[in-house]
């Protein structure tokens, strides 16, 4: 009579068993520690690293998954200001060795980050910010292929010429995008008003024309909060779109018109800017008993007139 024991089980076990052992004593993989490394060199990361033996997950501005021990979080805000180096050079190839990695801050090194199409690879990549990190010329292409991405800062740089709205499609995960304090202009893209998932978008202080590209047809988008003060935008509002918004900006630009009524009853609406325009007529008054939801409003500089509403009083 054969052995019922289960042999193939076993081995599969003990294989296991070995490998989170040998994981555990070194609490790092190889080809990540380095990559780390290479990145310390380039970059100008802390001098501790690799001096602390081989946990790359417990050296500075690294985060590691607790459970596969493979680096998922990367801190180098202001590394290299707060290095010695006189100046950084940081070629992205070197993440490619990084396959978990979900969190990237590169914000403020702007010394000379250098080909950063290395970081497509990067199939979990949600988080990214390349704030302040002196990117110029035309919007990188290569972040329209980062489809992964939640999170987007490329706030703070010389970024010139339009908004691509091809490479702005790709992004359907995006919940949050910050493109202000830069040189953006031309005419906004429709798809960036139809990612499905964008909450937060803050384009500010750039050189945006034309009309916010929403029409009369649209249904709600899903922005809850829209920052495009500071532009050279135009046009009158199309509220009906604006259901789900909370903080809306839209001061310092050449938006014209009267302001409907039904801006004033949208169900969310907390605070909202639209100082600096060219807006005229009364303020509007609604009958609706309802309460209005607004905590902040800014009318300052416009051309509008007549008397503020009073508060309803109650029967």
């Amino acid at each position: 009579m054969g052995s019922f024991f289960p042999w193939g089980s076993l081995s599969l076990v003990i294989f296991l068993l070995l490998h989170s052992m040998l994981r555990l004593s070194s609490c790092c993989f190889v080809a990540e520690r380095a990559a780390l490394m290479d990145i310390q060199s380039s970059l100008g990361a802390p001098d501790s690293w690799g001096k602390d033996g081989d946990d790359c997950c417990s050296w500075e501005h690294v985060k590691c998954n607790y459970s596969t021990q493979r680096v998922s979080h990367l801190f180098f805000s202001d590394v290299c200001w707060t290095t010695s180096k006189v100046s950084c050079f940081l070629n992205s190839t070197a993440f490619s060795a990084l396959p978990e990695l979900e969190y990237l801050d590169l914000s403020y090194c702007y010394q000379y980050l250098l080909s950063l199409e290395g970081l497509v690879g990067l199939s979990k990549l949600r988080y990214l910010d390349l704030s302040g990190a002196g990117l110029g010329g035309g919007f990188p292409q290569f972040i329209g292929e980062i489809v992964s991405l939640e999170v987007l800062a490329l706030n703070d740089n010389n970024i010139t010429g339009g908004l691509p709205g091809a490479a702005v499609r790709n992004l359907r995960n995006l919940r949050q995008l910050n493109m202000s304090y830069s040189s953006f202009e031309g005419n906004l893209p429709g798809s960036l008003f139809s990612l499905p998932h964008l909450k937060i978008l803050d384009l500010s202080a750039n050189s945006l024309g034309g009309r916010i590209p929403i029409s009369s047809e649209s249904g709600p988008i899903s922005l809850e909060v829209l920052d495009l003060s500071s532009n050279h935008l135009n046009g009158s509002l199309l509220v009906a779109a604006f259901k789900n918004i909370r903080i809306l900006k839209l001061g310092g630009n050449q938006f014209s018109g009267s302001l409907p009524v039904s801006l004033f009853a949208l169900p969310h609406l907390k605070f909202l800017d639209l100082s600096c325009n060219n807006f005229v007529g009364h303020f509007p008054v609604s009958l609706s008993s309802e309460q209005v939801p607004l905590e902040v409003l800014n009318l300052h500089d416009n051309n509008m007139s007549g008397a503020l509403p009073s508060e309803r009083g109650t029967e």
